[in-house]
């Protein structure tokens, strides 16, 4: 009987997957033969390589940033307790610091997977930002070329935004 319950469990996952895999390769299909028919394939490629480039950056930097302050953390000699419920066990549970550290790999990838896929979201405010130009007219207020607002500070935003966000993940994975 637990057989058939694994193999159900591996089932829905293996599924799950094949469909997200299957819709993605559909979009970009899609979107390769919309743009290779009006003659703008450089443009299609030209997103995808910024796309990927943001994802694979901004992940390994999240990957790298957590690994190295869970790794830290894990480093204390406190004995790791389990925070479960008395009336599901009866008694704590003492985890092992091999278990702990491989936990903070696993958590660090999957957090890494989602930091990068956001910043690969804002692929058009980063291209924008790499052509931008400046207008020629400074802000009466800071003195700034109107281009910066334009141009640069939503890349400063968003990427401030993802650094604090980062940090926060990072303090709340340190203090569990």
């Amino acid at each position: 009987m637990t057989i058939s319950k694994y193999l159900i469990r591996i089932s829905f996952v293996v599924i799950f997957v094949v469909f997200i895999l299957f819709s993605s390769v559909v979009v970009f299909v899609t979107d390769w033969w919309w743009f290779s028919e009006v003659g703008h394939t450089q443009i299609f490629i030209k997103s995808l390589i910024v796309k990927i480039a943001l994802f694979s950056a901004s992940g390994i930097f999240a990957a790298v940033f957590l690994l190295i302050n869970f790794f830290l953390a894990t480093r204390s000699k406190i004995s790791w307790m389990a925070v479960l419920p008395e009336a599901l066990i009866g008694r704590p549970v003492s985890l092992k610091s091999g278990i702990v550290k491989k936990l903070a790999v696993v958590l660090s990838v999957a957090i890494a997977i989602f930091f990068g896929l956001a910043a690969a979201a804002n692929w058009q405010e980063v291209l924008k930002f790499i052509s931008g130009t400046p207008f020629g007219t400074a802000d009466p207020i800071f003195n700034k070329d109107i281009g910066f607002y334009i141009f640069s500070l939503p890349v400063f935003q968003i990427g401030l935004g993802l650094i604090k966000f980062l940090v926060l993940l990072t303090l709340i994975g340190c203090v569990v």
